[in-house]
């Protein structure tokens, strides 16, 4: 499955944020199709094969594909086509140069690609659990670095999406973005009137063409991968490719991320956290499917601020908010990175950009409560770890619980006790080495754990995040 996993990341690496009620990845059967024209064992694997589909399935997957491409602008495909084109002359000659890392190499495609693809990158790395170490370190580098879009543009964008001027709704509107990417740029503003300082955040005109032509084609590799490779069913291509296109859709549409600022405000409320979190509030007025308006959170990166009291204290509020709202709420941000964190002027913890956040379908929800609790208990209920994890994941046909416990107890019991980025990392590693494929939410989940584990590390070093108090309730 590592070499799969490997050598196919297009197909299999965009991991988005799933809905409540869907099902964790589990394996899926062809119980209802023709047997193979074809099937060739691969070498070194006991059960993988490499497949010719039976006609009617080959049928069906072309049919499949040309549905998804009807939604394609021409233009669009066209345009990619030619991007894509150069993008792989362009690592080819590095390679006929002699350049021979492969993870690097497909970082630097993705990069040229850019808006999809550089997002499926940023997700090779947000997946622990489906890929090795070596191209989730290297995925994290992906940069973001689309050029913006000019002021006369998004000038237009905003006044046709809102319906009023610029100039009668802003006293003042930046014309250069405090930030960019490919999808959307953002811009300080101040709203006439009432003088409120706020961030506009606008969705780049084209964008939705390109990305919906990316998509086509990675559904369409996730089809032909599962039908040609059925040993990848064990990771629900299919599924990912579908999660892949309904996050994309929630990207593109700001509302949507409006909606999960104001929930999320009201999950501060309820739980106590209001004092000491907050997150930007939308102005719903001036909020669309291309623009969302909300108020500006003044504060330093919690990655720029020096190891203190005060920053440990910051860091223990976003660790015991942040696992409260992965069991208590609908949703949890799962974009945790030292940009989207702010320690604000007024003491409290600001968290910004939820445009990914996740969801745990009610298995995975069970099965990461028991986690929790076995974890935790005292002494620590390996044999529950082991129920849980298997609970979530999908295990090959011969699976050991009793073998698997043991090999984490042995993992986890020579790891730092406090260092959770280590404690995660073993996880991963022997369910792999136990044939147990973990689920995407729960790579999304350990990204996250990742991600705190360096503010505890450089800010916090006398914190354990495993603590009672610091997994509890707000203070």
């Amino acid at each position: 499955m590592r070499l799969a996993c490997v050598l196919l990341p297009i197909a299999s690496a965009f991991l988005g944020p799933t809905q409540r009620n869907q099902a964790p990845l589990r394996a899926t059967t062809d119980d209802e199709t023709a047997p193979p024209l074809l099937k060739i064992p691969i070498p070194g694997s006991a059960t993988a094969t490499l497949e010719v589909p039976a006609l009617a399935t080959q049928r069906d997957l072309a049919r499949d594909i040309k549905n998804d491409a009807a939604d394609v602008d021409p233009t669009a495909a066209f345009r990619r086509s030619l991007k894509a084109t150069r993008a792989l002359s362009n690592v080819g000659a590095k390679v006929l140069r002699g350049s021979t890392d492969a993870p690097r190499l497909t970082r630097e495609l993705f990069e040229e690609l850019g808006a999809t693809f550089v997002k499926l990158g940023q997700l090779v790395a947000s997946s622990p659990t489906l890929f090795p170490e070596a191209w989730t370190s290297e995925f994290e580098k992906c940069l973001d670095d689309a050029p913006p879009i000019p002021f006369h543009v998004v000038k237009k964008t905003v006044e046709q999406s809102l319906g009023r001027r610029l100039s009668t709704t802003f006293a003042s509107f930046d014309r250069e973005p405090l930030a960019t990417a490919s999808v959307a740029q953002v811009h300080a503003a101040t709203l006439r009137g009432t003088g409120e300082r706020v961030v506009v955040k606008v969705i780049k005109p084209g964008v939705a063409d390109s990305l919906i032509a990316d998509l086509a084609f990675l559904n369409g590799a996730a089809r032909l991968l599962e039908a040609v490779a059925p040993e990848t069913k064990r990771i629900s291509l299919r599924s990912v490719a579908a999660q892949l296109r309904d996050a994309t859709r929630r990207e593109l549409d700001l509302t949507k991320e409006a909606e999960s600022l104001m929930s999320f405000d009201a999950f501060l409320e309820t739980a106590g956290f209001a004092s000491q979190v907050c997150v930007p509030t939308p102005i719903p007025e001036l909020c669309s499917k291309d623009v969302l308006t909300m108020s500006r959170l003044d504060g330093q990166r919690l990655t720029d601020a020096t190891a203190s009291p005060e920053a440990a204290a910051s860091v223990a509020t976003v660790i015991r908010c942040w696992g409260r709202s992965v069991v208590e709420h609908d949703f949890f941000h799962a974009d945790l990175h030292g940009g989207n964190v702010l320690l604000l002027e007024d003491g409290r913890v600001g968290l910004i950009d939820f445009g990914i956040v996740g969801t745990l379908p009610s298995e995975v929800y069970g099965g990461v409560v028991a986690l929790a609790a076995a974890f935790n208990a005292q002494p620590r209920d390996y044999n529950g770890v082991a129920s849980a994890l298997r609970e979530m994941g999908v295990a090959a046909d011969v699976f050991d619980e009793a073998a698997f416990a043991s090999d984490l107890k042995k993992a986890i019991e020579a790891t730092e006790a406090n260092d959770a980025a280590a404690i995660v990392n073993d996880v991963i590693a022997v369910s792999e080495n136990n044939n147990l494929v973990l689920p995407s939410e729960f790579g999304l989940l350990t990204k996250q754990a990742i991600y705190l584990n360096r503010y505890v590390t450089t800010l916090a070093p006398d914190l354990d995040p495993f603590a009672e108090d610091v997994l509890g309730g707000a203070a």
